[in-house]
């Protein structure tokens, strides 16, 4: 990919080496050699440095830690030594670490879609250079339950997705199910306060207490066997209002020097309706 590039700005030569450094200076004789400034080299400064400027600019944050050199030169032939070298091992290595690629768990997008060109890369450089779209399917599903919908967005679009547009769309998603998720406030259950004295009198603890074991205290309390018995209470039936009601004794004879407008009365028959 980078030689067509090398190629028309007229600096592969400076690659492969048939144009090497020249001196710094050129020695003129008239008489005495004298040292004189030779105004090639910085000619050939300028052009190595944009032919290294091309060549790192193609590389992938993984490929560019295998690449050393302070020449075009020398980042070519590191290049070349790295990925160059094709056997039925390597490619078969490569193709499937791509073909099984997963994203890990602690996996950011970005470091997720550059492995996955670094392996791309690294097959191009043996001659073998996958797809854009089976690159793609295979990055599509090896990411996460989370990116779920990304999948489906991706496979049903009818124009194919190119691989750069990953990055973007892999933003957008994440952005939109970080507005999605609301932050639920945890659960704190009530509990009453009360003032335990020290032994001394002098000293107060303040402690708390659920509201359930209060009314586990509250309801338990009433009908403890160990209590005692004057105070004890049974507890209440099912049908505890209609017992009262059928046990109570209506009586037809009103008192009038209660005070009261209003009477109640479970048996209807008391009520006077004269």
């Amino acid at each position: 990919m980078i030689e067509p590039f090398l190629i028309t700005n007229n600096l592969m030569n400076y690659v492969d080496g048939s144009i090497p450094c020249p001196s710094k200076t050129l020695s003129v004789t008239d008489g005495v050699s004298v040292p004189k400034k030779n105004p090639n080299y910085p000619i050939w400064v300028s052009n190595d440095a944009y032919a290294r400027m091309l060549i790192i600019s193609t590389l992938s944050e993984a490929s560019f830690h295998h690449v050393q050199g302070t020449t075009s030169r020398d980042l070519w032939l590191s290049l070349k030594k790295v990925y160059a070298p094709h056997s039925t091992s390597r490619e078969y290595t490569l193709k499937t670490q791509l073909l099984r690629i997963k994203m890990h768990g602690d996996e950011t997008p970005d470091a997720y879609l550059n492995r996955a060109q670094e392996y791309a890369d690294a097959l191009v450089a043996i001659g073998e250079p996958v797809k854009d779209k089976d690159l793609i399917m295979l990055v599509v599903s090896g990411l996460r339950e989370e990116y779920n919908g990304l999948k489906t967005t991706i496979t049903a679009r009818q124009s194919p997705t190119a691989f750069s547009e990953l990055h973007a769309l892999f933003t957008d998603h994440d952005y939109m199910l970080g507005k999605t998720r609301t932050p639920i406030a945890p659960y704190r259950p009530q509990a009453f306060y009360g003032a335990c004295p020290s032994n001394n009198n002098r000293i107060t603890t303040t402690v708390a207490i659920p509201t359930t074991l209060v009314m586990w205290y509250w309801s338990h309390s009433i009908t403890c066997p160990n209590r005692d018995p004057s105070t004890i209470r049974n507890r209440p039936s099912a049908n505890f209002a209609n017992t009262r009601a059928q046990s109570y004794n209506a009586s037809a004879n009103w008192h009038s020097d209660t005070g009261a407008d209003s009477h109640v009365t479970p048996d209807l028959e008391a009520m006077d309706n004269s």
